[in-house]
């Protein structure tokens, strides 16, 4: 299963180092950057999304809410 998540830009890095201490082979995850235009001249937010493609539904679990307690939501 695919869970993804968006959250805050400023904790991409944590996030990337929360998810190789907390890694299992076979499973993947994605994070990137969006940058989210809205519409007027210089305005843009930018946020963190993840991709999730574990599955270990324990693992899966534990990471969603590691993400979640860190202010991601899923989307």
């Amino acid at each position: 299963m695919i869970r993804k998540f968006k959250g805050p830009k400023e904790y991409q890095d944590f996030v990337v180092s929360l998810l190789k201490r907390n890694g299992v082979p076979g499973h993947s995850a994605s994070v990137y950057e969006h940058v989210h235009d809205t519409g007027y001249p210089g305005l843009v937010v930018p946020y963190t999304y993840v991709d999730l493609y574990i599955s270990d539904d324990e693992l899966e679990r534990k990471i969603a809410k590691m993400l979640e307690d860190i202010g991601f939501k899923e989307r």
